[in-house]
């Protein structure tokens, strides 16, 4: 049966006129007997609730979503892509520009053509730079031919001064005309390497014309 706790509140007070020589030893022992009743009927019913809402937990494990047969979650944000390598790209000589050899956002490799600039001159001035380097060695083969016939000359005549069937003067003829092949064939060795030098900078201003990828990557605009 529940207990009204009204009633028994009632029942603890005291009246004034009780206050004075009225509390005897009985009823204090009744007073302190309610009262032990009242928190212990509060404490069994603060028991049956808490058993009455229990809670059950269970323990789920994280698994990463499966793409079979579901959409893809997809994050869409706005933002700008910055290179991480970026050239300007630009022939090293003026020029009429006659080739444009790629498009924009095609991928070129390192060292791939993209533009050729006119080059007629350059073709004539790398031809004649050839043509007088070949002509050096051609000359630099004649002097050293005539130089190796002065040295036999040179070693003849020594032979017959020594046997007395020429002259002095003719040994000496022979001697200067040797000399003077050495310093021809010493003058021309320096020539070809002259010519040889002209043909590489000719090569390199032909080269000029042809404007070529720094390295790999993504054309982002060309010229017009």
């Amino acid at each position: 049966m529940p207990v009204d706790n009204n009633e028994l509140l009632q029942a603890l007070r005291i009246e004034r006129g009780d206050r004075e020589g009225s509390v005897t030893p009985r009823s204090r022992w009744i007073a302190g007997g309610i009262l032990a009743t009242v928190v212990l009927l509060g404490g069994l019913a603060a028991v049956f609730l808490l058993r009455g809402e229990q809670f059950e937990v269970q323990a789920a494990t994280a698994v990463a979503a499966s793409n079979s047969g579901g959409a893809t979650a997809v994050l869409q944000a706005t933002g700008y892509v910055t290179a991480r390598r970026q050239a300007t790209v630009s022939a090293q000589i003026t020029g009429t520009l006659t080739q444009v050899l790629i498009e924009e956002g095609e991928r070129v490799e390192a060292g791939q053509v993209l533009a050729r600039l006119e080059n007629k001159a350059q073709n004539a001035a790398l031809s004649q730079a050839r043509a007088q380097y070949q002509t050096a060695r051609a000359l630099l083969e004649q002097y050293n031919a005539q130089l190796a016939q002065a040295r036999r000359d040179l070693a003849r005549s020594e032979n017959l001064v020594a046997r007395n069937l020429v002259s002095q003067q003719a040994l000496e003829t022979a001697r200067t005309q040797m000399e003077s092949l050495q310093a021809q064939t010493r003058s021309q060795e320096q020539q070809v390497t002259l010519s040889r030098a002209g043909v590489d900078a000719a090569q390199v201003q032909l080269d000029y014309t042809t404007v070529r990828a720094p390295f790999a990557g993504v054309i982002v605009a060309k010229a017009a």
